[in-house]
């Protein structure tokens, strides 16, 4: 694995993985009033082919748009991510899908400590699924995604609009199915 956006002071070890973002850190696309940001802090690996990604992840979420979950990427102009994201002092599970600009779906969620995020990619296709248990699972989002053989993925966190949080990732999984 390897990071884009590496942040100053993160760790790994026994399966979880800390990291303490930057202040102003993000990832977003948009033509009109934001521009190009990309500063999000990304954890990668790359997989060939259909595959499964999962984590379970919690953070001390203090900021607008605080952000952490899982992110997949084919090229600087066409990536997901997704998790959850702090919004009017609300956590929500999110999903920004990015084909050169950035679109967002949230769902507000009932303040839990832990999220489960899993992404599943069936060819061109992207399903994203979250938890509140890591049994029972609800579909976020169907997207059509890419037809890249190669994709990035892995855990992303950012802060776009606090001075950084803690976010704990654990039982990251990334298999081929």
């Amino acid at each position: 694995m390897r990071w884009i956006n590496e942040p100053g002071n993160w760790s790994e070890e026994n399966g979880r993985i800390t990291v303490h973002t930057e202040p102003g850190s993000d990832i977003w696309r948009q033509p009109i009033e934001s521009g190009i940001r990309d500063s999000a802090h990304r954890y990668l690996d790359t997989v060939e082919g259909d595959f499964r990604a999962s984590v379970k992840f919690q953070a001390n979420y203090t900021g607008l748009y605080d952000q952490i979950g899982l992110f997949v990427g084919a090229s600087d102009t066409v990536w997901m991510k997704c998790g959850v994201e702090y919004v009017d002092s609300i956590k929500h599970a999110s999903a920004v899908v990015t084909r050169e600009w950035s679109d967002w779906s949230i769902l507000a969620l009932d303040d839990p400590e832990w999220v489960w995020i899993l992404v599943e990619r069936h060819g061109p296709m992207l399903y994203v699924k979250f938890s509140l248990d890591g049994s029972h699972f609800y579909l976020l989002r169907k997207a059509y995604f890419s037809e890249q053989a190669e994709l990035d993925v892995g855990i992303m966190a950012g802060s776009p609009k606090c001075d950084g949080i803690t976010a704990v990732f654990e039982d990251l999984e990334i298999v081929n199915i």
